[in-house]
């Protein structure tokens, strides 16, 4: 699609996503964009064990899951210094006090706006 950025090349990279249209979509234009693996999870349970498995350069998280709002996750993955991207239609920096670190993307974003998104979180 040629969205190839420096930045994503080498990185793996967690989608924590329960709309499986949505997930599959952002895995297919982060590999485009160059990243080595991209994972899915579906819920925090699940998100919660391939954290513990696998070393992840970046995580993104929607806010409202099956089974509880990701805000706990994502500050978690902070304080370890993995960059986080919140992209949910539910959320927004106001939301949480606590993510001051957090990279915050509205749903619907374009794969290019997304890719921006991502850039600004890594060079936090």
């Amino acid at each position: 699609m040629g969205f190839e950025m420096r930045s994503l090349v080498g990185l793996t990279i967690l989608i924590v996503e329960d709309e499986v249209f949505i997930a599959q979509s952002l895995r297919s234009n982060l590999i485009d964009a160059g990243a080595s693996a991209v994972k899915t999870a579906g819920a925090l349970k699940d998100a919660i064990a391939q954290i513990a498995t696998t070393q992840f350069d970046l995580v993104i998280l929607d806010i409202r899951l099956p089974d509880g709002e990701s805000y706990d996750l994502a500050s978690t993955l902070v304080s370890r210094s993995i960059p986080v991207v919140v992209h949910s239609g539910h959320a927004t920096s106001a939301h949480d006090e606590r993510l001051t670190e957090v990279v915050f993307c509205a749903k619907p974003a374009s794969p290019a706006e997304l890719l921006q998104v991502i850039e600004a979180a890594l060079d936090r």
